[in-house]
């Protein structure tokens, strides 16, 4: 039908001339084609042709033999071709797709195929062991991390979450070991590592600094009370001084007139001359005390400012116009005040009443309550040891040495120097029994420190001057 349209569209004149021309090209096309088709696969023809003459003759024998089983189905045969239908039909319902056994064999052969990465993420709590033993803490976290994800990404795993169980409880290892190691001797770089691992082992603390801070100043405190605690031979020794001056205080001039006081003060201090009660060992102890104060308050102070930068103590105080006496009221200044300290105001500095009230909504921060422990125990520490030393020139040497460590801690920002006016006071109140002229030196020895160091140190800074 294509070739008789194609033929009636054609003009009469290339019917005529052509189109027998084009007729008998297809035609010798076509013969070379069916001669190398015929010398390519003359044998599958024949056989092709041979099957097909017998295939009618295959299915009518088959068809008679079908037609005989059914008509005699007690035959053994035809109980054995039913035996196989049943067989098919009960195996193509047991083995569909959503089948259990089908599932199973699926489960089995998933299992097969990831089995090596199956023991690997068993033997994360063993890895995470060996490596937190060995200190390697970046590979520690690195491996709480995966197992955090694998948390997230299988929820319903109970193998996972027996995995994760196990990795918290070494999490919890790892942290006190981080932990223990801050309250020890470390060194800046070390410090700042440890912090930064803590922060990724505890995910609180990068959400809340103040609690990483709380810690880090925690741990340090208590490496510097194990100093403190390690002048405990010194210490002894000292309150074997501080009970004895007690002792002689009672039975010394408790029941003696007033004027006859001060004969009894000079025969006790010949007395003490020549004893061992000169209070030799509180300088000692106080001297190697100040000295640990002094070092550490100012490695602490520095170590905790490089490791958190930002750090905001406390709001900036305005420059007032009233100078705080020790355990007083406010008193109005003759002259304008330096702009006070950012860690320690000087209500809290100086009455110590409660260092952890919480001002304008805000709580304090770590760092001013840590210092102001600090100078809490230097002044409890004077305060208790100090009257054991009869010695002005040792007294005004101890004194020196805290003016010395306030000057240090000052350059961070928590000068103290206040304190010797405290100290100053409470020997006036303890040598009410005394003279009136010694209790009036003993009041004023502070300001003779005071000024002795204020001259020394604008001395320095000339030197210094002079030498830039």
């Amino acid at each position: 039908s294509s070739y008789l349209s194609r033929l009636v569209s054609l003009p009469l004149s290339s019917i005529l001339t052509t189109e027998p021309a084009a007729l008998q090209a297809s035609s010798q096309s076509l013969n070379v084609s069916i001669q190398s088709l015929l010398s390519r696969s003359h044998n599958a023809l024949i056989a092709s042709s041979r099957h097909l003459s017998t295939l009618s003759e295959s299915v009518d024998a088959v068809k008679r033999s079908c037609v005989a089983l059914s008509a005699k189905t007690s035959t053994p045969g035809a109980k054995s071709i039913l035996s196989l239908d049943n067989t098919l039909q009960s195996f193509i319902e047991k083995f569909q797709k959503d089948a259990p056994a089908v599932t199973d064999r699926s489960k089995a052969h998933l299992l097969s195929r990831n089995l090596d990465l199956l023991l690997d993420i068993l033997e994360l709590p063993t890895l995470l062991s060996s490596s937190i033993s060995s200190g390697n803490y970046p590979t520690s976290l690195d491996i709480l991390s995966h197992v955090r994800r694998l948390v997230i990404l299988y929820p319903t795993s109970s193998a996972i979450l027996s995995i994760s169980r196990e990795c918290e409880a070494l999490q919890r290892t790892m942290v006190s070991n981080l932990i223990i190691s801050l309250t020890g001797s470390i060194k800046l770089p070390v410090a700042m590592k440890t912090i930064g691992w803590l922060k990724r082992a505890v995910p609180e603390m990068s959400e809340n600094v103040d609690i990483a801070r709380g810690i880090f100043l925690t741990c340090r405190l208590s490496w510097v009370e194990g100093l403190f605690q390690a002048l405990e031979p010194l210490r002894e020794l000292a309150d074997e001084e501080k009970d004895q001056r007690v002792s002689r205080q009672k039975r010394g001039i408790a029941g003696a007139p007033p004027l006859e006081r001060s004969n009894s003060s000079r025969c006790r201090a010949g007395e003490n001359a020549t004893s061992t009660t000169t209070g030799q060992h509180t300088e000692r102890y106080l001297k190697r005390w100040i000295e640990i104060f002094r070092e550490q308050s100012f490695a602490v102070v520095s170590m905790y400012r490089s490791i958190f930068p930002n750090t905001n103590p406390s709001q900036s105080l305005q420059p007032s116009s009233k100078i705080l006496v020790p355990g007083g009221s406010p008193e109005p200044s003759s002259s304008p005040l330096p702009s006070p300290n950012p860690f320690i105001t000087r209500n809290s500095f100086f009455t110590m009443d409660d260092p952890d009230d919480v001002e304008n909504g805000t709580p304090p921060s770590p760092l001013s309550t840590f210092i102001l422990h600090l100078i809490a125990l230097l002044e409890t520490t004077l305060k208790t040891y100090l009257p054991n030393i009869q010695d002005k020139s040792a007294r005004e040497s101890l004194l020196t040495q805290v003016l010395y460590a306030a000057g240090s801690l000052g350059r961070l920002g928590g000068d103290f120097s206040g304190i010797v006016a405290c100290l100053g006071q409470d020997w006036g109140e303890e040598e009410q029994g005394k003279e009136q002229e010694i209790g009036e030196d003993e009041v004023e020895e502070w300001v003779e420190v005071m000024k002795k160091h204020k001259v020394l140190a604008s001395r320095l800074e000339q030197l210094a001057a002079g030498g830039g």
